[in-house]
């Protein structure tokens, strides 16, 4: 049976997209088709499909389909064009300035300092959402050094010489929907990424896509590929899910080398053959698909906090237990406590009385966080009684920051990613990620066999930014290339690895020195895509803290880099609680001309 249409779903226009119409030359409308309300979606060629007497398009179904209208405004100068500073809702611009308050001058080193301020320049990236649709996703604010006149927020315009006037001092990424942290990523030096793309494209006429942390394309008007920035992508099996809470353990002293039983077989991974296949596949592959779902729920913690609903706080005395969430029952159960002061407690799942049993451990305080069955609950626990601090009246909320550093910025290997004819022809960022990780504990640590290639006699060099000091590095990054089996993709000249692969790059790189007993070598990864544990994540918080960086893994399974900083920012709602707690990390990109840059801890995946 055919039938002129089945079923119409017009797209939503947000509410805080209706005022930035008014800058637009025009507006773009287009119809896409879809067997299942949760897509894939296709535009609809009109061009193609049957009129009816008034020019309205007929389409012939079979079954069931789906329609939708889509809306999206085109300013004069391109899709890419900059928005105003006015027409972006008030709510985000304060969210940026709270960023901004707690990188300055606030403990923070490496933060901003001098006149700075929100330019009059805002950019739009868009993402693939959900079951796959392609919408705003978030807005990119480009922060400058101005001259102290007129500023536009008091207290940020200190006289600080060191500063020239209206240079680039970083950007901030908020999202404008609940699958991404709210406060996304940021930088306090440098320029945003759209100005980054539109040098490469030579043109500010694209369309922003922004593939989760770490790779954004430039897109012209057919959608595809003119420009693009940060990591490469492959083709996850689907049978990597499985791998989800496995961890790889070893010790070289004490001949620890702990590995999965009988983990799922994997099909070697491979790159795409053009971005048009890369981009269909990342809407309808259900590792992505999964992972888009896992870091949602990552990120909701945060906008339940924006909307007022916070964790149960439970206070324990030292030595009390407490029964929680009494009654429920599943064989499928896990639990996870964060702690940043060394508070600890003993959990149990009693058969009798279902629930968790929650007994004190080290005094101090953290997130609990349970899952039994598919009922997930978060608690705040307090072990010992809470005092309120200070005679001094305190207001609330009340937002404090502290900052970790393994090192700084100028202590950080500048390696970047260069050609040579044996590579991909680029090394892959895995690759670099631990030649920076062996030159830093070289250079700085004093472990002279951490890093090797660098010439008899030599230390490695501080950045790759001359041809004499790529030479010093290429042999680490043949080794390497080889150790990770690098994916090459040939819709790009980078690579990239595999996360099992990424370790093993590390245990044969550093095997003969390990044998010989000049280094000793601790390793435990997790094969994650945002699910449980948070382990693997946490790690690198611990090691910076404990001064020296570690490889991380960001994004969808696609960029390695090193983290060196570490900030834990928390805002306590009132004296006795509750309190929202944010984690971001400090990461070398190890991508040429770019400064380091700040993403939220739940970005990690390895």
């Amino acid at each position: 049976m055919k039938a002129s249409f089945t079923r119409i779903a017009f797209a939503l226009i947000w509410a805080c997209f209706l005022c930035l119409f008014a800058t637009a030359e025009n507006v773009t409308v287009w119809i896409e088709r879809s067997p299942t309300p949760h897509g894939p979606w296709d535009r609809v060629d009109l061009a193609t499909v049957a009129k009816d007497p008034f020019g309205n398009p007929r389409f012939p179904v079979e079954d069931r389909h789906f329609f939708r209208t889509r809306i999206e405004f085109t300013p004069e100068t391109g899709p890419g064009a900059p928005i105003a500073l006015a027409n972006v809702p008030e709510e985000l611009v304060d969210r940026a300035w709270e960023v901004i308050a707690g990188h300055y001058d606030n403990g923070d080193p490496e933060g901003w300092h001098g006149d700075i301020d929100l330019a009059d320049a805002v950019f739009l990236h868009e993402s693939v959402l959900g079951e796959g649709n392609v919408l705003p996703s978030h807005f990119e604010f480009k922060i400058v050094r101005r001259p102290p006149a007129s500023p536009t927020r008091p207290g940020f315009h200190p006289t600080d010489p060191e500063f020239p006037d209206n240079t680039d001092a970083g950007y901030i990424l908020l999202s404008l929907t609940e699958e991404d942290f709210p406060v996304t990523e940021y930088a306090t030096s440098g320029p945003t990424n759209y100005e980054i793309l539109s040098r490469r494209a030579g043109t500010t006429n694209f369309r922003l896509m922004r593939y989760g942390p770490t790779f954004w394309v430039a897109e012209d008007e057919k959608g595809e590929m003119i420009a693009s920035l940060g990591a490469m992508p492959y083709r996850p099996d689907p049978q990597l899910l499985l791998l989800d809470g496995l961890e790889w353990r070893g010790d070289s002293e004490t001949g620890l080398d702990l590995e999965p039983t009988n983990p799922p077989r994997l099909e070697s991974p491979a790159g795409y053959d053009s971005y048009t296949a890369f981009k269909k596949d990342f809407i309808e592959n259900p590792v992505f698909r999964k992972m888009r779902a896992n870091h949602a729920e990552r990120a909701r913690p945060a906008w339940d906090a924006e909307r007022g609903v916070f964790p149960s706080v439970i206070v324990l005395e030292v030595g009390e237990s407490r029964l929680l969430l009494q009654g429920l029952h599943h064989k499928d159960r896990a639990y996870e406590f964060v702690s940043e002061d060394g508070g600890s407690v003993h959990v149990t799942f009693p058969l009798a009385s279902g629930g968790v049993n929650v007994s004190s451990g080290r005094i101090g305080s953290g997130i609990l966080r349970v899952r039994i069955g598919s009922t997930e609950e978060r608690f705040e626990i307090h072990i010992g009684a809470r005092t309120v601090p200070t005679p001094a009246p305190v207001s609330y909320p009340r937002i404090t920051s502290t900052f970790h550093y393994a090192g700084n910025w100028p202590m950080q290997p500048k390696y970047h990613q260069f050609t040579r004819p044996q590579w991909c022809s680029r090394p892959g960022c895995g690759p670099v990620a631990w030649a920076i990780l062996f030159a830093w504990f070289d250079l700085h640590r004093g472990v002279d066999h951490a890093f090797r290639g660098e010439g008899l006699g030599k230390n490695p060099p501080p950045d790759t930014s001359t041809t004499a000091n790529q030479n010093q590095v290429v042999a680490a990054y043949n080794e390497l290339h080889d150790y990770c089996n690098v994916i090459c993709n040939p819709f790009s000249s980078e690579g990239g690895t595999w996360p099992p692969s990424m370790t093993n790059g590390f245990k044969t790189y550093t095997v003969f020195q390990a044998l010989g007993g000049l280094i000793g070598r601790q390793w435990h990864t997790n094969a994650i895509t945002g699910t449980w544990p948070d382990a693997g994540a946490l790690r690198s918080r611990d090691a910076i803290i404990n001064g020296y960086p570690a490889v991380t893994g960001l994004g969808w399974l696609w960029h390695y880099v090193v983290a060196y900083g570490y900030q834990y920012r928390v805002t306590e709602v009132g004296p006795i609680g509750p309190t929202v707690s944010q984690r971001f990390i400090k990461c070398n990109m190890g991508w040429s001309g770019v400064g380091p840059r700040w993403y939220n801890l739940g970005d990690s995946f390895y």
